[in-house]
């Protein structure tokens, strides 16, 4: 599923009150408090109840979120057969915040870091050249 399924579901799982949002400098929870993932979450409604509430309201978010997806509908419908394919040699610079997201993992600890870091510096060298 796409970046902006999960981030529209992870709205709407902290407006229904399912997980609670933090805050910078807020107080940690406890060791008995649990946490929960949206992403695992997510992934398990929509396994194994892909007409819940929350997937709705969210499927809802993104289709209207930040694409209103019948204008875009009606603007693919207005220029179908205009539009240009150009394969390119190289990666272009409005692909890098889409190519930074496919695969999206958290890892722990600085070396992670360093290493996504080092990845993204690629990339965007690559879109850059």
């Amino acid at each position: 599923e796409s970046f902006m399924m999960k981030r529209a579901f992870k709205g709407c799982a902290i407006i229904s009150g399912l997980i609670e949002r933090r805050f910078p400098g807020e107080q940690q929870k406890s060791g008995r408090q649990v946490t929960f993932s949206t992403d695992l979450i997510y992934d398990v409604l929509r396994r194994h109840q892909p007409d819940h509430l929350l997937l709705r309201c969210a499927r809802e978010d993104a289709a209207t979120g930040l694409v209103d997806v019948a204008r875009l509908g009606q603007l693919l419908a207005r220029i179908k057969g205009k539009i240009r394919h150009v394969a390119l040699d190289h990666l272009s610079p409005f692909s890098v915040p889409i190519l930074l997201e496919i695969g999206k993992e958290r890892t722990p600890g600085a070396a992670g870091e360093m290493i996504l870091a080092e990845a993204e510096s690629d990339l965007i060298a690559e879109a850059i050249a």
